[in-house]
């Protein structure tokens, strides 16, 4: 009989092979309008305007994850502070 533990593994990173980045919660976007959603291990970040400026905790994406920028068009740019005092990881595809 096997055990099936729903916990994520953790890779010799420290960080589970599901994780993704952490918002600053409130303090998220800090210019411009973005939103986010979750499926699964799956982040995706909703630009709708041409410029963001986002805060985050952690910007850690385990190799299980993905994350995808979903911007209004190819000059919107987004501009990304992460408040983490480890260096981010990332080890998805």
């Amino acid at each position: 009989m096997f055990a099936l533990s729903s916990a994520p593994s953790r890779c010799g990173s420290g960080i589970g092979s599901g994780d993704l980045p952490v918002t600053a919660g409130l303090d998220f976007v800090q210019a411009g309008v973005a939103t986010t959603s979750h499926d699964g291990n799956r982040l995706t970040i909703h630009q709708t305007s041409q410029s963001a400026i986002l805060h985050w905790n952690s910007f850690n994406i385990g190799a299980q994850a993905s994350v995808h920028f979903d911007q209004p068009g190819r000059s919107a740019v987004a501009l990304n502070r992460i408040f983490d005092l480890n260096p981010t990881v990332i080890q998805a595809s």
